[in-house]
């Protein structure tokens, strides 16, 4: 387990992140993340840079009736080849990366997309003189057979696009779509001057069969023999494929059917006005659907998921929001490029299409960590009530404000489904922090979604913060390091002459009763005569001063690296540091305790705990919630009456963390004391520790290995030699009790991971799902 080249291969690669700064352009080329959502900008804003100038030139050599005729017509084909192929590019996305047979995986869904897109087409074709009688010129035989092979061809370039993405190489995607521009325009000028009046479609249909035929035998022969999974291998269930598709289907409608309701509303020119703004605007959207691509590929270890979120958050943010300034701005001079009649129909809508862009971020990327995850629900919802506002706005606004009606309905549709995800933001948004933003700052940043100066003005406060403690607690000194924790504690370190000191502030009311439980434990600590020479590696509350406006604890730290800091430098190093931290912590077991009857203190370690599971979180007070938490109970009293256990001074939130070491792994300090117990139960605190070492090292939530040992699996070796150090008895009722103190200790903290929906699905709910199956005889 803790020598496992793919987990040691995991941590390796969140270790390099964390090591020294590179450049900025080499950490840019090494960071798979930016590289790929990057590379896939680039493409789309060379595409939409080739697209302006085709349908520039289009505008030229077509009339505006023609434009808005054939804008229609590509429109449909999209839509059409966006069902067919089942949203199957986005699954290509998530689950290619891991597949151990990828060339099945691609062709059998090629097969599926072809086989649905040419259904489809065939139906739409044959009932265009009653959907749509603007579009009546596909219904004739050749041109509508051609349509349909281009919905089909487009289908498969979707997929192809989803497939390289998953493969890492979203370089080739750049040349696939440039080359697709530029090949499209090319044959636009020779249909132009041959006097082709469908010549826009028609170099769309020929340039997708070209590029998709060259793009796939290159694929097929190169690219995909040499990929090498990734990941834990994982396939895509039907469940999930439906899910997705019914989003992707409300996206597709809201995208691909206002160009045709304008055109069979307002007519031709209008269409052509509004097509043409939309286009301009949708390159915007393509920003943050090729980041939130690039997120799901590297996100497959989900404990980076939240890191990743708001890196996108802030790199997509920033560039959005100097992209809609500048369209804004310059809106009618990009439209005159199409001709005088566009700048003057169009610049109201562009400028509100493109405003639209920035809430659509958070639409964005609230699909993405839902596709990662493999939970739908939230981003089905949204992406199905903004199909429902748009088209619903879109009908009942054109025929009053003309297109730019059809624009407003988009914004205020994006603007009402991104304030809803935001309100829910606990519902979907990952667990951790990664480079979350807090307080104001974070505020504004889900707001506004400026994510560049609010964490700035976060770090600012926190050191004005910090050198307000250092003069406190040390007059003259200056703090040489600033740190805000999840439990929101501000931690300032203070060199000088007489020693280094860690001054701790608690920034809210919990997390103040947390310090002083941990300043009144290492008070007694301190001055028990059992622990003789492990004084030292305790700390030193030298003052405190927990009441006022500036409340702090100051402490003597001992020297030393917290061990999930080295476990992320050297992941091979696990298994000493296990054993170092569980020795020194047996030790103290040792010296403070003995052996009791555990009956005359269930009410402490089993009753109390429970209780504050059920007051802080609401799923455990009500309903099957409630019942599984109570089975909890009646079997940790049932089992551990009859026992005698080790009752000695328990740490109570016990993981690598929380432990010092020097170079040589060798334990210097054991800290932060605010969960500990005089008289706990000592095992307790041997099962914390592995549960959080499964955890860095190959992303298992304690709920799932928790529930693993209550269902009376058989423990893995390594847990069992771990265990073997501290003499903690092995036993499906010690590892339930001690997930049991680490889960509601977290609870009790209030820290930002206990709000949190997915903090619960990982940590409580497989505990809970397992404790439902429990007959009574079990318990």
């Amino acid at each position: 387990m803790l020598r496992s080249p793919a987990r040691v291969r995991v941590v390796a690669e969140v270790a390099a992140t964390d090591g020294a700064a590179p450049s900025r352009a080499r950490r840019r080329r090494a960071d798979p993340l930016l590289r790929n959502g990057l590379l896939l900008t680039a493409s789309s804003l060379i595409t939409s840079l080739v697209g302006v100038g085709f349908w520039a030139l289009a505008a030229r050599w077509y009339s505006p009736a023609q434009v808005g005729r054939n804008f229609a017509a590509v429109s449909a084909l999209m839509l059409l080849g966006g069902i067919g192929q089942f949203n199957l590019s986005t699954v290509m996305v998530r689950f290619v990366p891991p597949a151990l047979r990828p060339a099945r995986l691609v062709l059998r869904s090629y097969l599926g997309a072809l086989a649905a897109t040419a259904l489809v087409s065939v139906v739409f074709v044959l009932l265009i003189p009653l959907i749509s009688p603007q579009l009546g010129f596909l219904h004739a035989p050749l041109l509508g057979a051609a349509f349909v092979v281009g919905a089909a061809g487009y289908a498969i370039f979707e997929l192809q696009d989803g497939v390289l993405t998953g493969l890492r190489r979203a370089d080739l995607v750049v040349w696939e779509n440039s080359g697709f521009a530029l090949l499209k325009t090319g044959l636009l000028g020779a249909f132009a001057v041959g006097g082709l009046t469908l010549g826009i479609l028609h170099s769309w249909l020929v340039g997708l069969v070209v590029v998709v035929a060259v793009t796939n035998a290159y694929m097929f022969t190169r690219v995909i023999p040499r990929h090498r999974p990734r990941g834990s291998a994982v396939s895509p269930t039907p469940g999930y494929v439906a899910a997705d598709f019914v989003g992707a289907m409300c996206w597709q409608a809201a995208t691909s059917l206002p160009p045709i309701i304008v055109l069979n509303v307002a007519g031709a020119a209008p269409s052509a006005y509004f097509s043409i703004s939309w286009l301009i605007a949708f390159g915007l959207y393509q920003l943050a659907n090729n980041m939130g691509y690039s997120l799901m590929v590297e996100s497959a270890d989900e404990r980076r998921l939240p890191a990743h979120y708001w890196r996108i958050m802030r790199q997509a943010g920033t560039i959005l929001v100097a992209a809609v300034l500048l369209l804004e701005l310059g809106a009618p001079v990009l439209l005159r490029v199409f001709g005088p009649d566009y700048a003057a129909h169009g610049t109201t809508t562009l400028r509100l299409l493109g405003a639209s862009a920035l809430p659509n971020l958070v639409l964005t990327t609230t699909v993405a960590v839902c596709r990662v995850r493999r939970r739908l629900r939230v981003s089905v919802s949204a992406l199905f009530v903004l199909s429902v506002m748009v088209l619903g706005l879109t009908v009942l606004l054109l025929p009053h404000w003309g297109i730019a009606g059809a624009a407003a309905a988009w914004l205020v549709a994006q603007l009402t489904v991104a304030t809803g995800l935001l309100v829910l933001a606990r519902h979907w948004r990952p667990a951790g922090d990664g480079d979350r933003p807090h307080g104001t700052g974070g505020w504004l940043t889900r707001v506004c979604c400026l994510p560049v100066a609010p964490p700035r003005l976060r770090r600012a406060a926190d050191r004005r913060t910090a050198r307000r403690l250092a003069a406190r607690a040390r007059p003259g000194a200056r703090p040489s390091g600033v740190e805000r924790t999840a439990a929101d504690v501000l931690v300032v370190r203070l060199d000088g002459a007489r020693g280094p000191v860690t001054v701790t502030h608690p920034c809210t009311g919990r997390a103040a009763a947390a310090l002083a439980a941990d300043c009144e434990a290492l008070a007694r600590l301190g001055a028990d005569p059992r622990l003789d020479g492990l004084h030292a590696l305790l700390p030193g509350v030298t003052d405190h001063r927990l009441t006022g406006r500036l409340p702090m604890a100051v402490q003597a730290r001992p020297p030393g690296t917290d061990g999930e800091r080295l476990l992320q430098r050297d992941p091979g190093s696990a298994r000493a540091l296990a054993a170092g931290s569980l020795g020194a912590i047996a030790a103290l077991h040792r010296a403070t305790g003995r052996t009791e009857p555990a009956a005359a203190l269930l009410a402490d370690w089993v009753d109390r705990p429970a209780d504050q599971l059920a007051a802080g979180l609401a799923c455990c007070r009500d309903g099957a919630g409630a019942a599984a938490l109570r089975a909890v109970r009646e079997r940790l009293h049932a089992r551990l009456a009859e026992r005698r256990m080790l009752v000695a001074w328990t740490h109570g939130d016990f993981h690598p963390g929380q432990v010092l070491l020097d170079g040589r792994l060798r334990v210097t300090g054991l800290i932060d004391w605010s969960s500990a117990v005089e008289r706990g139960p000592a095992e307790v605190d041997g099962y914390q520790f592995v549960f959080a070492l499964h955890r860095l090292l190959d992303g298992r939530g304690i709920g799932e290995q928790a529930a693993r040992w209550a269902a009376g699996r058989d423990p893995e070796p390594d847990d069992l030699a771990l265990l073997a150090v501290t003499g903690t008895p092995v036993t499906p009722e010690g590892a339930l009790l001690g997930w049991l103190w680490r889960v509601a200790g977290d609870v009790t903290k209030g820290g930002r991971s206990a709000r949190d929906h997915w903090w619960v699905a990982a940590n409580l709910a497989p505990v809970l799902t397992e404790a439902r199956r429990w007959p009574e005889s079990r318990r």
